[in-house]
C-alpha cells in the first residue's frame, strides 16, 4: 500500500474508491484520507496532467503568449483563460526545470571555448560561449560593446 503524504507512514486500511473509481485509503495515525495521486503536484487541479505540462511547455519552450497558448488549448477542447495559463507556468515551470536539471548529461572533462567579435554598423557586440565536449553549451554571454 502507498504511504501517507502527509505522515509518511503507510497506509492502514483501504477505504472506497473515489468519485472518478481511484483507490482510498486511510492512514490511522493521521485520520486522512488519501489516494495514490495524492502525493503528486498535480493533484487538486482540474486538469489532468497531461494538458498542464503541454500548456507549461509550450508557454516555455516557444515565444508563445498566454492568449496564444489558451487558443492552442482552445482548438484541442480545452478551455482555460489567460490568467490560468500564467498560474500553471509559474507554479510547474520551476518543477518542470528542476527535473530537467536532474536528468542533464554530466559535463566532460574538455570545454571548448568560442569568441566573436561583432561590428554592424557603429553597434560593436562580443559573444563567448563555452561548449561541453558532448556539445551542451556550459556558459555563454553577450554583451554590447559600447
Amino acid at each position: 500500500m502507498p504511504p501517507c503524504p502527509s505522515c509518511h507512514r503507510p497506509a492502514s486500511t483501504r477505504a472506497g474508491r473515489d468519485a472518478v473509481g481511484r483507490q482510498r485509503y486511510a492512514c490511522r495515525p493521521c485520520r486522512r484520507d488519501f489516494t495514490e495521486r495524492s502525493a503528486s503536484a498535480f493533484a487538486g487541479y482540474r486538469w489532468p496532467a497531461e494538458v498542464i505540462l503541454l500548456a507549461v511547455r509550450w508557454s516555455l519552450s516557444h515565444p508563445l503568449s498566454a492568449t496564444c497558448v489558451m487558443e492552442l488549448l482552445a482548438e484541442r477542447g480545452t478551455d482555460v483563460s489567460t490568467r490560468t495559463v500564467l498560474r500553471r507556468v509559474q507554479t510547474f515551470g520551476p518543477l518542470l526545470a528542476a527535473e530537467v536539471r536532474r536528468h542533464r548529461r554530466l559535463l566532460g572533462t574538455k570545454c571548448y571555448v568560442d569568441e566573436v567579435f561583432s561590428f554592424r554598423g557603429t553597434d560593436k557586440h562580443y559573444l563567448y560561449r563555452a561548449i561541453g565536449e558532448h556539445g551542451q553549451v556550459v556558459d555563454h554571454l553577450l554583451q554590447r560593446m559600447g
